[in-house]
């Protein structure tokens, strides 16, 4: 998911009169929601709730980019797959067993050992993954030391860079992945590069997360 901004509004946020969940802009008449302090989690879970036309104050550094996805990060993190992935192959790792299998060109196996994350081989991904202690109220104290700079409509909300999610066979959304207890998850399979979109098609241009549940 990516925010854009395409006509900023230039009034001053600072002599907006204050509202409960931001300000109120007297020249356009509207209520400024205040996203500057927010997770990237919570600007995804408000912008895929919200289909109505929102008015905000945001960081420059929330604009523009792909919103991270900090519940995914720590799903994996959990099943220690980490910084990962080869280029052509996958990592799958086991809830149980703590079972690696690293597939390539060639099969290889390791059982019953735990991999710590930064020992894992493979091509970082091209993403921040937020570590466990990097919480939502973490990353909003690191926010608040940011300037911000942008109000404005917001124009454009996209998702086109968001990995495809299949739970037991079926797609599921991002929201549907977020209700899952990983408690009941008994494996993770994540392709990424030519392997998934082999596999899925253009649907899986960034991505595929392989979910199966426990029976």
């Amino acid at each position: 998911m990516k925010i854009n901004i395409p006509q900023p509004c230039h009034e001053n946020w600072n002599e907006m009169t204050p509202k409960e969940k931001g300000r109120f802009c007297k020249v356009c008449q509207k209520t400024v929601r205040d996203f500057s302090n927010d997770a990237d989690e919570e600007l995804f879970d408000f912008f895929s709730e919200n289909t109505e036309e929102v008015c905000g104050n945001f960081n420059q550094s929330q604009l523009n980019r792909d919103l991270r996805f900090s519940y995914l990060n720590s799903l994996l993190a959990k099943f220690a797959i980490g910084l990962t992935l080869t280029a052509s192959g996958w990592v799958s790792v086991k809830a149980q067993q703590k079972e690696c299998q690293i597939k390539n060109d060639s099969t290889k196996v390791l059982k019953n050992i735990t991999i710590p994350n930064s020992r894992l081989v493979g091509k970082v991904v091209p993403r921040r993954i937020i570590p466990k202690k990097d919480t939502i109220q973490e990353e909003k104290e690191r926010k608040l030391k940011e300037k911000t700079v942008i109000v404005g409509g917001v124009g454009t909300v996209t998702s086109t860079q968001e990995p495809l999610y299949i739970l037991d066979k079926k797609v599921i959304s991002a929201q549907k992945l977020k209700q899952l207890d990983h408690k009941k998850i008994k494996n993770i399979v994540v392709l990424k590069d030519e392997k998934a979109v082999a596999i899925y098609g253009e649907k899986g241009r960034y991505g595929v997360v392989i979910i199966t549940s426990k029976k």
